[in-house]
């Protein structure tokens, strides 16, 4: 066992199931995604001026470009007839300027590559990580990648459907900047960060109680990402300073630079007012930590445990269980197959008896 399994392995069999956060690094790792910055630059190539001109036009500022580059699209989209398709399928659901281009990015992120193609390391790091034990995945990306690695886990689709939506906290997927699946879901210009800030302390209190109970563990972002500081610095606003220090043991930032000597170790992040400590490991492949997330040790199914918490929540909320649902005691009779869930309280004795 190499150091860097043994002591990621100690460290995360002492707490919870972990939680994932998953970055842009991931997708461009198994399916050769563009980052953000490169999806703008395909789509400005489709309209008449280059991708600098938009840049320099929005100083750099990556939500303004994406702004920019879709005013222009929002013509060329209409009246092209290599678009044609898109007009029949999405015309009528389109909410503004900027839906045409955000189309036109879901499509693009929806024909994702073929997970068997890869070689390898990279096929063996997707097998260990169909097989990890995890609560869920926080994800700033569009593309479906989590969702064929993960398909039995259920998926919120941008900001808007997890906060109106009853989430479990397991067996699930955040796609907190919107979802290829739902193309005005995206997170992608100017408005639509402005809109996503303007609810991120919603959002944040939505999130708080998987980074106080969980280790989340961040993989494809760089330890700078702007997103992730967002997110940790609303997070950090809804809690006390001793559960912020709580969480020092709780991040866990894995970052891969193909020519680094494998390591775990401590690491501060800058926040605006003050320093967050994470454990940061660096690897020059995810095969270690996918193995130890694989080997984690779970009694049900994450798919399982999402199904029971749904059927107690509807319970609980419309105290109205359909006949097919029953809370008995352990020496209740009934015959199981009456009903699709029961919940069997008693001695442990008698339970171990029944089975």
């Amino acid at each position: 066992m190499t150091v860097v399994r043994a002591k990621l392995a100690t460290h995360l069999h002492r707490l919870s199931t972990p939680f994932l956060f998953v970055g842009s690094g991931l997708s461009r790792r198994y399916i050769g995604t563009e980052d953000w910055e490169g999806l703008l630059r395909r789509f400005a190539s489709l309209t008449p001026r280059p991708y600098e001109f938009y840049k320099t036009s929005a100083n750099g500022h990556l939500p303004t470009v994406a702004s920019k580059i879709a005013e222009v699209f929002h013509e060329i989209w209409w009246e092209k007839e290599e678009f044609s398709a898109s007009r029949r399928d999405w015309s009528s659901s389109l909410q503004g300027v900027e839906s045409a281009l955000k189309v036109e990015i879901a499509k693009h992120l929806s024909e994702m590559s073929s997970l068997d193609t890869l070689t390898e390391p990279l096929s063996t790091e997707i097998t260990l990580l169909k097989q990890a034990v995890v609560d869920g995945i926080i994800t700033t990306n569009y593309d479906p990648l989590l969702e064929t690695i993960f398909p039995d886990f259920h998926t919120f689709a941008g900001q808007d459907e997890l906060l109106f939506s009853t989430s479990q906290g397991i067996g699930e997927i955040y796609k907190i900047h919107g979802s290829y699946s739902a193309p005005d879901s995206l997170v992608l210009t100017a408005k639509d960060y402005a809109n996503f800030e303007e609810r991120n302390a919603y959002l944040a209190a939505k999130l708080m109680t998987i980074f106080v109970e969980h280790p989340v563990i961040f993989l494809g972002y760089s330890l700078g990402d702007q997103n992730v500081k967002m997110i940790l610095q609303s997070i950090a606003r809804c809690l006390t300073q001793e559960n912020i220090e709580n969480l020092r043991d709780r991040l866990i930032f894995v970052q891969w630079e193909p020519s680094a000597e494998p390591s775990v170790d401590p690491y501060t992040i800058m926040m605006n007012d003050y320093p967050l400590s994470v454990l940061r490991v660096t690897v020059n492949d995810f095969v270690d930590v996918f193995t130890i997330l694989s080997e984690l040790k779970r009694s049900f199914p994450a798919k399982l445990l999402r199904r029971l918490k749904e059927q107690v929540y509807d319970l609980v909320l419309a105290d109205d269980p359909h006949n097919r649902l029953v809370v008995a005691d352990i020496d209740d009779k009934a015959r199981s197959e009456d009903f699709e869930v029961v919940f069997g309280v008693g001695v442990h004795a008698k339970i171990g008896q029944q089975g």
